[in-house]
């Protein structure tokens, strides 16, 4: 915030703003109606007998930001996530889900439901094994955990995926595929 705010010189466009990507972000990203922000919004224009946001001061969208915040809170159980990383993640998130299924033949259906569904299908992925709890997918002896970055090159028809790069902070995995 306080970068924006040197940069534009604008306190009140700063503060607007970051109200502006938290209100969409909650609703896009998150899933909050976005009704729950409106009517916050119309309360805080009521309060400080105003008929635009554009009318609220700098002051004014600094504790509407906290109670953007609380929004968030309330419909997810979560905190609005501050580094930029966590909220390209969860941004990115729903592009990277799917269907996944143990078996081809009848169940390969789940392909065409999938692509009907504007998602990705995996079908006869049998030797995967999901640790929910614990985040954590294993095949072929790879160990794959929330964050990891993989690769699909390939050579051939067969895909194996293998670690190439250990990272202190997490487990990564690179390119590396082996017919």
């Amino acid at each position: 915030m306080l970068g924006l705010v040197k940069a534009s010189g604008d306190e009140r466009f700063a503060w607007d703003s970051y109200r502006r990507l938290i209100q969409m972000f909650g609703k896009t990203v998150l899933g909050v109606d976005g009704e729950a922000f409106g009517s916050a919004l119309d309360a805080a224009k009521g309060a400080q007998g105003v008929e635009t946001d554009v009318e609220l001061e700098a002051k004014d969208l600094q504790e509407f930001v906290e109670e953007f915040k609380q929004i968030i809170v309330d419909n997810t159980g979560e905190e609005f996530p501050q580094e930029p990383r966590r909220q390209l993640d969860l941004a990115t998130r729903p592009a990277a889900t799917g269907i996944l299924t143990s078996r081809g033949g009848k169940t390969s259906h789940a392909v065409v439901v999938a692509r009907g569904m504007g998602k990705t299908a995996v079908f006869g992925a049998e030797s995967l094994e999901v640790d929910a709890a614990g985040q954590v997918a294993t095949a072929c002896g790879v160990a794959v955990r929330e964050g990891d970055v993989l690769s699909t090159m390939h050579r051939g028809t067969q895909r194996r995926l293998r670690p190439t790069h250990k990272d202190p902070r997490r487990e990564r995995v690179g390119p590396g595929i082996s017919p």
